[in-house]
Order: C-alpha cells, then structure tokens, then sequence
C-alpha cells in the first residue's frame, strides 16, 4: 500500500510551474510537488518536520477496515508523530472500532448515508483543544456527494482553521465550486491560518486545460492564498492504491 511509487513528477512540476506563473512567491518555489517512496517520505519527514508548529500527514485509505494494520505499521516506522493524520476513503465497515486505533489522538469521520464507500477520517492529538465547525461544512446531495469536516484546532501561541475533504469522482466541478467558494470568503475574513487537504478527485494537473479546474484552483487562490508561515516548507504526495493523492494545501493571511 505504501511502497510503491510511481514516477509523475513531471505532471507535479507542470502544475507547480504554472501556480509559480500565477504567484511570484519565493516560499512557493521551495515547495516539493515531487512523489516519494515510503522510505523517502520518512526521510523528509525526520529531517524537516521536527520542529514544525503544526504537522498533518494525508493518504486514501480505501477502506480503514482493510487496511488499518499498514497504516499503524507505517506510522510507527517514521519514528515521528503527526499532530493531525486525515484519511480519505476511510469506507463504512466497523468504523466504530477503530476509534482508538492511535494513542492519544480523537477520531472524528463523516461518512455517506447512502453508500458504504467514500468518508473521511480524522485523527487529531489530544494536545490540542479542537472545536468542530458545523457551519462550514459542504452539503452532501445526490448532485454533490461529498464528506468533510471543519475544524479549529489549537496549542499554546498556535491556531488553525483545518478543512478535510473527499469528494466522490465523476461529478460537477462547477458545482463542487460554487459550493465551497462561500466557504472560503469566510476563511479569508476571518484571517486565520487554514489548511485544507484530503481527496477531491480533481486532476490539477489539468489546471491549464481544463476550465473547470482552473476556475476551481483561482477560488482557492483568490481566497486563500497571501502568504505562508516559514515552517510550512513541503507539499509531499505519497502514493497509495495504484492511484495518484490529490492534495492541496493553502494558508490564509496571517
């Protein structure tokens, strides 16, 4: 699940590219869109991640219930804690046991009330005080299904909008859009730090073809995008199901 890699580094560094022809940001620049192997990824993440104000780690599942065991396994082999661990496509069997899987973390998930396959969960350390927000959340319809919870999550001088998202494929993306654009405008107003990440089967790399997406990856940026902290150094993909992760990671104004 973890181990392999698969090589669309020039697909990343395309997107990468035309965001750097968007923004002219210095912090941009030293991003990393590159994919990396599990041992790779750690690598990173000991090297870089240890004195971060907030860590997040993001990776479909495809299914909590199967696939739980390799997660834990990975996890402990990184010798590393993240604050936040988000799963996409976490699915609907015995979510209930799993609640208690990771030590001193809080489980929240979402899942479809139609199908049992789709959700997000989301494992947060009890370090931090962590209030749901219903109010941002994105309605789920036969039109628009999607899984997501809002947080704002807190430590000692640290502060954090945190948004986790999977949306199923094949739908409107003009729709999916629309949805969160009034989502966004609130972040942005309310002036504080958010991440947001998980699956919404968007290809970006298709930001330049596609009218939809560009649209889509405009909203964020218009919304979201000033400036981010310096210890926000890497967006590191890392693959999972014979399936490239979709992940966006954005900072409002601080």
């Amino acid at each position: 699940m973890f181990s392999s890699c698969y090589t669309q580094i020039s697909d990343n560094l395309h997107f990468q590219n035309s965001l750097n022809s968007i923004i002219n940001s210095d912090l941009l620049k030293q991003f990393n869109f590159q994919y990396s192997t599990a041992d790779e990824f750690a690598h990173k993440i000991t090297a870089n991640l240890i004195n971060t104000d907030i860590s997040l780690f993001h990776v479909n599942i495809r299914s909590l219930n199967k696939n739980y065991s390799e997660l834990c396994v990975f996890l402990e082999s990184l010798q590393f804690q993240f604050d936040i661990i988000v799963l996409s496509e976490i699915w609907n069997f015995n979510l209930n046991m799993y609640g208690n899987i990771l030590k001193n973390y809080t489980f929240y998930h979402d899942i479809p009330k139609d199908s049992n396959v789709g959700g997000i969960g989301v494992y947060i350390k009890d370090s931090f005080e962590c209030t749901e927000l219903s109010s941002l959340k994105i309605n789920n319809s036969l039109n628009n299904r999607v899984e997501n919870l809002w947080f704002e999550i807190s430590r000692s001088d640290t502060r954090y909008r945190l948004g986790c998202i999977y949306r199923h494929p094949n739908q409107n993306v003009d729709d999916f859009s629309t949805l969160l654009h009034p989502i966004l405008n609130q972040i942005r107003k309310d002036n504080i730090p958010c991440i947001i990440t998980g699956d919404v089967n968007i290809d970006l790399c298709k930001f330049n073809i596609h009218s939809s997406t560009t649209d889509y990856v405009h909203n964020l940026l218009v919304n979201l995008w000033n400036k981010l902290p310096e210890n926000l150094k890497n967006i590191t993909s890392l693959p999972a199901f014979k399936k490239s992760l979709r992940i966006f990671l954005l900072n409002a104004d601080i």
